[in-house]
């Protein structure tokens, strides 16, 4: 018999952790300019996120469905902006000019929005 899956709270505070890490290694990779590299991560951390939300791989936790769905891609594509966002932080503290967004786009350009939109559908898509 399988274990129950764990509670809600449990898989909640999971997933946002997963996704401050995420956040973490996309805002160490923005230093080496990967660039495109960075969707696949952005994908990854989205499907990791979207895993911890639905308790286990036949997704039998609670809260199921749509509010599951937009909980992944709210954690997920928050996770992946707040690396990019952070990258603009750590321009600005060196004696940058730009807001941290409109680094982020200046840099980045099409990804700045990609890379949050592609871990918020990779976690939607799995949190289901």
């Amino acid at each position: 018999m399988a274990a129950a899956p764990l509670p809600w709270r449990h898989r909640l505070l999971r997933a946002v952790i997963a996704s401050a890490g995420a956040a973490i290694i996309v805002f160490l990779l923005t230093g080496i300019d990967i660039g495109l590299g960075l969707l696949a991560v952005a994908a990854g951390a989205g499907w990791l996120v979207g895993l911890l939300l639905a308790g286990d791989p036949a997704g039998r936790g609670a809260n199921a469905g749509r509010g599951r769905a937009i909980a992944a891609a709210v954690i997920a594509g928050g996770g992946m902006g707040a690396g990019l966002l952070a990258d603009g932080v750590r321009a600005l503290s060196q004696g940058g000019v730009l807001a941290p967004w409109a680094y982020a786009w200046e840099r980045f350009g099409g990804l700045a929005v990609a890379v949050p939109l592609a871990a918020a559908l990779a976690g939607a898509w799995r949190g289901r």
